[in-house]
């Protein structure tokens, strides 16, 4: 590292060439276009103490990018493009930008951030809130990357605890929620989509990006593909009767399955959903609810942990335990008690009432209570018995 002298072959003649290393610990290289040594150290002096000031006072040397630029030019092109969930990151953008428009990158705060946060607490829910600090912590993250930011203002700022939504639509929901869908006039498909739903378990944008080409008539299945499943694994679901009974029914208008008249994919259906959720007087229902109720039903009718698990695209069987393991305990107690009716069935011929009668006449010849039975527990469940 220092000044070495070489041919420079557009003036065909020795130049000097300095040798550094920048802020960032790249070796650079420089032609100085003289052929005198003496400035070529004073300019490799002059770029050495370039260096030490960006190290030291970097915010100094920043390139001054706006906020609202960095976002339309570099972050939505380059890294939100193609995402499955680019409509919602556009949309939070859109936010942001109104938000710290006219600001630069390295203007924006963790004091600015927690202003921002404090704003939108009176009229976003907090899952909301969460995902907009989530996509300008995203934004910062890569302008750190880039070399156009030196920290990210969101790391320090707090996120909501949300609490794990638990809400399942029982029979009467459900069907309330079927015969509301019907009746929405701008949204005939609404119904359809609900009841595929049901019973189908699919996630919102998985739902909305099946194709035709992704059924199995034959064998009644439908196949999930690896680029619209949530872990990038494909997998297959069963059809039921209701189901393939809503496929029988809908036009083939276009490749998706739940498309408009001119055979574009509809993009999402909260407002139509909330509509028909409101008309049926259901509160605090979102459309995920009906992917939870699809996997209650499923426990609740017998259906083992792990076929929900490969319906419903789980990435482990503890995320099912965990959200329906309680379920699938419940119904193991029904199932006992079935075993109860059966063995009434037999035991009111008598029998219980001459253990009893044994029971009692035991009991009255039994030792004090300091002296042990012979047979341990036979006191307890005598006493069960004559209760």
């Amino acid at each position: 590292m220092g000044i070495f002298k070489k041919l420079d072959k557009t003036e065909n003649r020795e130049v000097y060439y300095i040798d550094y290393y920048d802020e960032h610990g790249e070796r650079k290289r420089e032609s100085t276009g003289s052929s005198s040594a003496s400035f070529a150290k004073e300019l490799l002096i002059s770029r050495k103490d370039e260096v030490a000031k960006r190290k030291k006072f970097p915010e100094r040397y920043l390139p001054r990018i706006k906020f609202s630029d960095f976002v339309d030019k570099e972050y939505l092109p380059i890294h939100a493009k193609g995402l499955k969930n680019e409509p919602n990151i556009k949309g939070h953008c859109e936010k942001l930008k109104a938000e710290f428009e006219g600001r630069c990158l390295h203007e924006i705060t963790s004091q600015m951030v927690e202003l921002y946060k404090k704003s939108m607490m009176d009229t976003l829910a907090e899952n909301t809130i969460n995902n907009r600090l989530n996509t300008l912590s995203g934004i910062f993250t890569k302008a750190v990357e880039w070399g156009k930011a030196l920290s990210n203002p969101v790391h320090k700022v707090k996120r909501f605890k949300i609490k794990e939504r638990k809400r399942i639509l029982d029979k009467d929901e459900q069907q309330a929620l079927i015969i509301a869908a019907g009746q929405e006039k701008k949204a005939s498909y609404l119904q359809s989509l609900i009841i595929f739903d049901l019973a189908t378990g699919l996630r919102k944008e998985e739902l909305l990006s099946v194709k035709w080409a992704d059924i199995d008539f034959e064998n009644g299945q439908l196949l999930v593909r690896a680029e619209i499943a949530k872990h990038q694994k494909a997998r297959y679901v069963d059809l039921n009767k209701h189901a393939l009974t809503v496929l029988e029914v809908l036009p083939r208008v276009g490749e998706h399955i739940f498309c408009d008249k001119q055979g574009q994919r509809f993009k999402n259906f909260r407002r139509s959903f909330q509509s028909a959720a409101t008309r049926a007087k259901l509160k605090n229902v979102v459309i995920h609810d009906l992917r939870r109720t699809f996997g209650s039903n499923c426990v609740m009718s017998g259906v083992s942990l792990a076929t929900v698990q490969a319906w419903m695209g789980h990435e482990s069987i503890e995320t099912t335990i965990k959200h329906y393991g309680h379920l699938a305990q419940s119904f193991r107690k029904e199932e006992i008690r079935k075993t109860e009716e059966r063995m009434d069935t037999y035991m009111d011929t008598g029998i219980l009432r001459k253990v009893a009668k044994a029971c009692k006449s035991l009991i009255n010849k039994m030792p004090p209570a300091r002296i042990e039975l012979a047979t341990p527990g036979l006191g307890n469940l005598c006493s069960i018995l004559l209760s």
